[in-house]
C-alpha cells in the first residue's frame, strides 16, 4: 500500500511540473509557485475545517511541523532551480534524486528498521532514480563549430553543485517530519499547514517581483496537491525509508512522461534506469 500511495505521488508531481512548463516559462517559478500553492491552499484548507475544524492545542507541535515541512521544501525547490541556473542539469538533477537516499540514512540513524528484501528493493531504487536522471553534458563547440571531443577548462565541481547538495537535504528533511509527525494531524490538515507556510513564504516575493497573473486553467495546479496528499499518506503508513525512496522517482516519472508525452528522447541508460525503478517499485510493494 505504501509503495502505491508513494509512486502515484510521484506520479501526480511529475505531471503537475509537466503541466505546469508553459506557465513557468511565461510567468517564471515564482508566479507559478504562488498559484499552484495558493490553489491548494484555499482547497484542502477549505475541506480541512469543514471535517476537522481548526487545529486543537494539542496539535500546535504537529502543526508546527506541518508549517516547517512546507518551509523546507519550498526552499528545497529553489535551492534546485538556483542550481539548475548556475549548473548543468547532468550534475544537479542527479544530485537532487538522493533526496530519497538521504532520508533512508537519516531514518535508519533514528532507528528505522529495513527488511533484507527491502534493503535491495531500496538501494535498486536509488540506482535506478540516478540513471533515470542523469543526461548527457552538451560540449561547447569548437572553433570550427563542431563539438568539441573534451570540455576545456580545469577540473572541480560544478556551481551547482552545493545548491543540489542543499536541496537533496531540504527534501530530505521535509520527508522526515511528514513520516515522523504527519500522524498526528489528518493528512488534509497537514497538506493545508504545510501549503500554507510555504505560501507565506513565496508570496512577499512574488508581489515584490512580479504580477501575479491568474492562470488559465486551474486543474493542473491541482495535481501538486494531491500528490502531497498522498505523500502525507504514504509517509504516514510507513515504513519511511520505502515511501521516501520511492517518492524520489519523480526525476524517474518525469523524464518517462517527458519521453511520451513531449517526445524527448531518452539515452539508454536512462532507459535502464527506468526498467530498475519498475522492478525496484514491484520488490518493495511485495516485501
Amino acid at each position: 500500500m505504501t509503495a502505491g500511495l508513494a509512486l502515484f505521488s510521484a506520479g501526480a508531481y511529475a505531471l503537475a511540473d509537466l503541466t505546469n512548463m508553459h506557465l513557468m516559462r511565461s510567468a517564471g517559478l515564482v508566479c507559478t509557485l504562488v498559484w499552484v500553492l495558493a490553489i491548494g491552499f484555499v482547497l484542502t484548507m477549505a475541506v480541512s475545517l469543514a471535517l476537522n475544524g481548526p487545529p486543537s492545542g494539542s496539535e500546535l507541535v504537529p502543526a508546527a511541523k506541518a508549517a516547517a515541512a512546507g518551509m523546507l521544501t519550498v526552499g528545497a525547490l529553489g535551492c534546485l532551480f538556483k542550481g539548475l541556473r548556475v549548473g548543468r542539469l547532468a550534475i544537479v538533477a542527479p544530485i537532487v534524486a538522493l533526496d530519497g537516499g538521504f532520508a533512508v540514512l537519516a531514518a535508519l540513524v533514528f532507528g528505522e528498521r529495513v527488511e533484507p528484501l527491502q534493503a535491495v528493493g531500496l538501494v535498486t531504487a536509488v540506482g535506478g532514480g540516478l540513471l533515470a536522471a542523469v543526461t548527457r553534458p552538451e560540449r561547447p563547440p569548437g572553433a570550427d563549430g563542431r563539438p568539441q571531443r573534451k570540455s576545456p577548462g580545469r577540473l572541480g565541481l560544478d556551481r551547482g553543485v552545493g545548491w543540489a547538495l542543499i536541496s537533496a537535504c531540504c527534501f530530505a528533511t521535509s520527508y522526515l517530519l511528514y513520516g515522523r509527525a504527519g500522524g498526528h494531524l489528518p493528512i488534509v490538515t497537514w497538506v493545508a499547514i504545510s501549503l500554507g507556510a510555504g505560501l507565506a513564504v513565496v508570496l512577499p516575493a512574488a508581489l515584490m517581483g512580479s504580477r501575479l497573473r491568474p492562470p488559465r486553467e486551474a486543474w493542473p495546479k491541482l495535481l501538486g496537491s494531491g500528490g502531497m496528499l498522498l505523500m502525507v499518506a504514504a509517509l504516514t503508513r510507513g515504513p519511511l525509508p520505502v515511501a521516501a525512496v520511492l517518492l524520489a522517482q519523480v526525476a524517474t516519472l518525469g523524464a518517462l512522461f517527458g519521453a511520451f508525452f513531449l517526445r524527448e528522447p531518452l539515452a539508454s541508460h536512462q532507459w535502464i534506469g527506468v526498467a530498475l525503478t519498475v522492478i525496484a517499485a514491484t520488490v518493495l510493494a511485495g516485501a
